[in-house]
């Protein structure tokens, strides 16, 4: 019975020690607000657009996404 509390002990520390993941925080994310200036369908998949958007780099990225279902090609561009 105490090697099972040993156990749980040392498993309960390493949950809190270096193993533990980094705490989620909003500040981590990199949110950008971009204009599509070209959007098609993916030749190879029916439910995928690709976009290239201007986020006021150097060049467009491009992005592919799954909209399709939700957004009509005439409205992405």
């Amino acid at each position: 019975e105490t090697t099972k509390k040993k156990k749980q002990t040392k498993s309960a520390a390493a949950a809190k020690g270096k193993d533990a993941e980094p705490e989620i925080s909003v500040a981590r994310l990199d949110i950008r607000v971009g204009l599509i200036t070209k959007a098609q369908k993916h030749p190879d998949a029916d439910s995928l657009y690709v976009e290239e958007i201007d986020v006021g780099e150097a060049c467009p990225r491009t992005v592919v996404s799954g909209l399709v279902k939700y957004i009509p090609l005439e409205e992405m561009q």
